[in-house]
């Protein structure tokens, strides 16, 4: 039986059923799929055939086909999979099937050719032999410690063009080390606050065989109207990479955000920034498959840029940005951080060294609660709590939605600092708001900016249809250009029981980049 899909915007597969009358069972799957309807590949075919044992008929081999195309580059696979020893209608305990799905071996990785080929249900073919010999030959050349030394050799190489504009790096593949220092296009900052600044940025990175790694990497630079240094420095350790253990130390100074939610434009306000030294502490981690929790500590100096500062005055006149700055006594201010974060459900696979995440039908769940201190010189006392949940949905032929919903409130609001409220951004109402900014975490046509430390809702939900409509119309399926669709709401009690929604539809074309 010949299947074919009811219209070209439908994203199913077109193909071939072979059934066996007398039985009225499927013998055999041909079916394909093409450029449009998938995101990957441009082609995908599938060949599944089915064989009888005793009264069942079961499945005795599948075979995929891709194909995808980079540029000028067309890349093809074939995998094969064949399934024999079959038990019929096993026993199994209860729980049996948890939620992990696959494991790897360190043998398999240690395993030679040889192995693979005694094993290998279906001997290959004198053109696979060659194939395979080919990319055998090449393997070894591209491992070898040759090879190697020469390709770091030649990334190590210092020239005006890295000088100049890309930077320069060091590798070493035998230590696994790679250190990077800017280049003389990136010690200069043209548009800092307070105007142009320069300085070096660094980055500095060592991992293990055990794939566990340790990041060091920060900048200092100088402003060219104020002489005040600022600067940043981090490290960043992957402690326990099948829990996903990380943990980070770092310091910075340098012109902090008070609403770092904000339209572009008024993102630059002068008013809209403070000066900010911050020390902080952060750590992370899976608890057990599917919950994570993490935990920080900052102390910050938060100090207002005085009278005496000279700012740069390049956009002045493009927008309303009056010469004050926002002023406030500086003061300390200690804060804690912690979140927690579970998913049920989980899914994963497990490989020697490493863990990989694979989803789950449940949404993830996560509760945070972030406490100002009265202590150790800061000034500041709260307690602000948020739960949320978001998740990521597949609609069968009609695409795929996303949705995130938070809530939360001041629970203690015995010394709340404007900078620690909760703020809400305000859409662009210029040429900007075409750029579309972030739909899960933003509105896209929010008159004003809000912030509040009383209780709030918000939701966002976004639509990607995938081609299940555009496809539909002649001749835009070969474009690319698919419809998506979404909204969201906000509600703030302190500001008069406002409730904001907003709904909104457009249009996006997916696209590869290398």
């Amino acid at each position: 039986i010949e299947i074919n899909p009811r219209n070209v915007g439908t994203t199913t597969m077109k193909g071939n059923l072979f059934i066996l009358k007398s039985e009225w069972v499927l013998t055999k799957v041909d079916v394909s799929m093409h450029k449009g309807n998938l995101k990957k590949y441009d082609d995908f075919r599938i060949v599944q055939e089915y064989e009888k044992l005793d009264s069942f008929w079961v499945v005795k081999s599948q075979i995929f086909e891709y194909k995808t195309k980079y540029g000028k580059e067309t890349v093809k696979g074939s995998t094969m999979v064949y399934y024999d020893n079959y038990e019929i209608n096993p026993v199994f305990p209860p729980k049996f099937f948890g939620n992990e799905v696959g494991i790897t071996t360190e043998e398999a990785y240690e395993r030679d050719s040889s192995f693979w080929g005694e094993i290998r249900p279906v001997p290959l073919t004198p053109e696979e032999q060659r194939t395979k010999f080919v990319q055998d030959s090449l393997t070894a050349i591209y491992t070898s410690d040759e090879y190697l030394d020469s390709v770091d050799a030649v990334f190590n190489k210092i020239t005006a063009l890295k000088v100049l504009f890309l930077g320069i790096e060091h590798r070493n593949r035998h230590k696994k080390t790679q250190w990077y220092l800017s280049s003389l296009m990136d010690l200069y900052e043209p548009l800092g606050i307070g105007g142009m600044r320069i300085g070096p940025g660094f980055d500095m990175f060592k991992k293990w065989e055990n794939e566990k790694w340790i990041d060091f990497n920060g900048d200092v630079t100088i402003g060219f109207n104020n002489a005040d240094l600022r600067g940043s420095a981090r490290v960043y350790h992957r402690y326990a990479p099948k829990r996903f253990g990380d943990v980070s130390v770092y310091y910075s100074r340098g012109a902090a955000l008070i609403n770092q939610w904000d339209a572009w434009l008024n993102m630059i306000h002068r008013n809209n920034y403070y000066l900010n030294d911050r020390f902080g502490v952060w750590n992370r981690m899976e608890v057990f498959n599917g919950f994570f929790a993490s935990v920080g500590v900052n102390l910050e100096h938060r100090t207002p840029f005085d009278s005496t500062y000279k700012f740069n005055h390049f956009f002045d006149e493009f927008i309303d940005n009056a010469d004050s700055t926002y002023r406030f006594d500086p003061y300390w201010a200690l804060r804690t951080n912690v979140r927690l974060q579970y998913t049920p459900g989980q899914q994963y696979m497990t490989e020697p060294k490493r863990k990989v995440i694979l989803g789950s039908r449940w949404p993830t769940f996560f509760f945070e609660w972030e406490k100002g201190w009265n202590a150790f010189g800061s000034v500041i006392n709260y307690d602000y709590i948020r739960i949320g949940a978001e998740q990521t949905l597949n609609i069968g032929t009609m695409g795929e939605s996303r949705y995130r919903i938070t809530t939360g409130k001041f629970v203690n609001q015995e010394a709340v600092f404007y900078i620690d409220r909760k703020f809400f951004r305000q859409s662009d109402n210029t040429w900007f708001r075409w750029l579309f900014s972030q739909p899960m975490y933003s509105f896209q046509n929010l008159d004003s900016s809000y912030e509040t430390q009383d209780f709030f809702a918000e939701l966002h939900y976004i639509h990607h249809f995938n081609g299940a409509i555009m496809n539909k119309i002649p001749y835009i399926k070969k474009t690319g250009i698919k419809a998506l669709m979404g909204g969201g709401f906000l509600y703030l009690p302190e500001h008069n029981n406002f409730f904001y929604t907003e709904a909104f539809i457009g249009i996006e074309r997916i696209f590869k980049i290398l």
